[in-house]
């Protein structure tokens, strides 16, 4: 983090970790050597050993030499109705499109 100019509430946890950064926020390297691809990248995460993450937005776990990532249960993506923000009536009737498609008999 010293080589920072304007970035700031990032977070370096490990020898010689997010040190590619100088106008990015918001990132996270964990790890000997997690970085950031470019130093003005935003919101972005690298953790392991040498992972560096390459875009804004972006979470990079382990480097190339990583064969595999699993745990006790399956990846998932956040589908929780209390991290929705936008509602609405959705007026597509989707048996009648299958119908159309000569999917349905």
């Amino acid at each position: 983090m010293h080589d920072d100019t304007t970035g700031g509430d990032t977070t370096a946890v490990g020898a010689a970790s997010r040190l590619a950064n100088t106008t990015g926020n918001f990132s996270t390297a964990i790890g000997y050597r997690a970085n950031v691809q470019s130093g003005d990248l935003f919101d972005a995460t690298a953790i392991g050993n040498d992972a560096i993450v390459d875009a804004s937005r972006h979470v990079r776990i382990g480097d190339t030499q990583i064969t595999q990532i699993g745990g006790e249960v399956g990846w998932s993506a956040l589908s929780d109705v209390r991290a929705k923000t936008k509602w609405g009536s959705c007026h597509f009737n989707g048996l009648q499109l299958a119908r159309g498609a000569g999917l349905t008999g």
